[in-house]
Parts: structure tokens; C-alpha cells; sequence
């Protein structure tokens, strides 16, 4: 345990500084309390997690999560409180302690202006599996810096994985969706082995994508020289299907033609977006013109589009 002010400044007597509250008294007549055989009080703030483990989960989790900011002094004082209270038992197996979400450099927070809901990011036209793509491809150890370019990368990155996938579904168009993860190809076992090392890693996601797009790069060679036929090319979506466990963020339909006059409303939001400097979702409207094998060409006479 730590000294520090916060806990100097609470407004009762302590044998020893270091000392946290389990029960509270109220301090407001009105306040929230419940009446116990030690007082009127209500539960201190770290007491409340260590009684619900108790209560959902009974002796204690295998798992328990938090911010990096809660390590000292909540998560501390839970072990404390919890293996003093049972000392037979083992509170947590394994704690996973996050990093701080960025927006453009600053730690998000109400009091800046920079603080959003999932919700207000798509509302922003922002794509939701971009959101999600970036957020699981960052170690939950590192700071994320949270940013439009970030977003614009992540789709990018998507769009690689998403036109490998829809070159094998064009050549195997009558698949379906019951994916089995056996495999038979040596370097494909190879590949799932590598995955799941990866992750079994502390959560290596980083390593775990670097196998995944080393993936997609074989498999685009492998489709360029003819050199698969049917069942190896089920493999192949197989094991995108496979990562995509993790990733959630692949479209495992067959594509279908966009009509022309959709592609024109397309193109014209896409304008207004422009004009309005909003850049996400002009990136966005490529994106998935793009995923539909359509081509957007700036000129000066205005915008071209053609299929690839």
C-alpha cells in the first residue's frame, strides 16, 4: 500500500494512513444507506466489487479486468479486503490492466470536449467495423490514439483482408456459412497454429495480424499463378473465417452488383460529405465502393467511376 493525499484527506479517524474504508456512514441526512448491525452506512467503493465476485461468482474469478488507473489503489485494496476476509481462497487468477483511450493525442474526457459514444462515432458516418478493427488491433497494454487517419488505416486494412476473401467467394460463389476450421493444407494448419500462439501470448495482436495478412499475401499469390483449386480455395475462406472470430469484421457473402443508379447516390453523398470536410465518411463511401469493385476517379471534369 501507498501514502498520498487522497487518502489523508477523509474525514475520519485512521490507525495508519493507509487504511481504506469497507462502510461508510452517511454524511447527508437522505443519503443512500442501508442499517446493518455495525451501523447506517452504505458500502465503500472498493468493498462493492469484492461483494459482488463474492455474491455472482462465489469464491472468487479467473479473470478480472480494469484500467490502468485502478490498479493503485482499488484493485489493491479488492485483493486486500477479499483475501483477508477469505484467506483460503484466491481472489483473481489473472488481472488484465488496459491502457488509456487517446483522441488525437489527448486522453479523452468529458471536460475537454473530446469524449464520444460508439454511437456518436457512427452518427459521425463513421464505419463500425473501422471503430472495431482498430480498437482490437491495438495491445490493450499500449495506449490507443484515437484519430480519423487511425480510422482510415483500419478500413484500409480491412479492405485488404475483405477483397482476398471476395476473389475466392467469386471463385466459390455456392459456399456456405457452416464454417468447420478443419484443415488439411500443411501451411494452413501452420497459419492457425501461429494465430492462436499469438494470442495465447498475452493477447499478441499484433503478431496474431502480422499472420493474418501474411495469409491474405499467400493466398493472393497462390490465386494470381491458378495454383488452388475448389477444396484448397474453401480452405482459404476456412481459415479467414477462422480469424475473423477475433476480428468480426469480414463479410462472408457472396458480393453482389451495386445498381448504377445507387452508385450515382453514392458518389453524390460522397460530394456533400467533401464539401462539408467530412472526410471520414467521404473515406468511408470509397471504401465500400470499393468492396464492391468500384473504381472513384477525381478529374476536373468531376468524378468518374468504372468497374474493376
Amino acid at each position: 500500500m501507498k501514502t498520498g493525499t487522497r487518502y489523508d484527506t477523509d474525514e475520519y479517524e485512521k490507525e495508519d494512513v493507509r487504511d481504506f474504508v469497507l462502510w461508510k456512514s452517511p454524511k447527508l441526512e437522505g443519503e443512500t444507506s442501508w442499517y446493518t448491525l455495525v451501523g447506517t452506512g452504505r458500502p465503500g467503493w472498493h468493498l462493492e466489487c469484492s461483494a459482488m465476485i463474492r455474491k455472482v461468482y462465489g469464491s472468487g474469478v479467473d479473470i478480472h479486468t480494469g484500467g490502468v488507473d485502478l490498479l493503485f489503489p482499488h484493485h489493491e485494496n479488492e485483493i486486500a479486503q477479499s483475501e483477508g476476509a477469505f484467506p483460503e481462497e484466491s481472489f483473481v487468477k489473472t488481472w488484465l490492466h488496459s491502457e488509456h483511450l487517446l483522441v488525437d493525442g489527448q486522453k479523452m474526457s468529458k471536460s475537454k470536449g473530446n469524449f464520444y459514444t460508439l454511437r456518436d462515432l457512427i452518427q459521425q458516418g463513421l464505419d463500425p467495423k473501422a471503430i472495431r478493427f482498430l480498437l482490437i488491433s491495438t495491445h490493450y497494454r499500449s495506449k490507443l490514439n484515437f484519430s480519423t487517419d487511425r480510422i482510415a488505416e483500419a478500413s484500409a486494412n480491412i479492405r485488404k483482408i475483405q477483397n482476398c476473401l471476395d476473389r475466392i467467394l467469386e471463385l466459390e460463389p455456392d459456399i456456405k456459412a457452416d464454417f468447420y476450421f478443419l484443415f488439411s493444407i500443411p501451411f494452413v494448419q501452420t497459419w492457425k497454429k501461429e494465430f492462436e500462439e499469438s494470442l495465447a501470448d498475452d493477447l499478441n495482436i499484433s503478431k496474431a495480424l502480422a499472420v493474418v495478412f501474411e495469409s491474405v499475401k499467400q493466398i493472393n499469390s497462390l490465386l494470381d499463378t491458378n495454383q488452388s483449386d475448389s477444396k484448397q480455395r474453401i480452405e482459404y475462406i476456412q481459415i479467414l473465417a477462422y480469424f475473423d472470430r477475433i476480428l468480426g469484421v469480414l463479410n462472408f457473402e457472396s458480393k453482389k452488383d451495386l445498381l448504377d443508379s445507387e452508385i450515382d447516390s453514392l458518389i453524390e453523398e460522397r460530394q456533400i460529405a467533401r464539401k462539408n470536410k467530412d472526410f471520414a465518411r467521404s473515406d468511408a463511401i470509397r471504401d465500400q465502393l470499393l468492396a464492391q469493385g468500384i473504381l472513384i476517379e477525381d478529374t476536373k471534369e468531376g468524378i468518374r467511376w468504372r468497374k474493376k
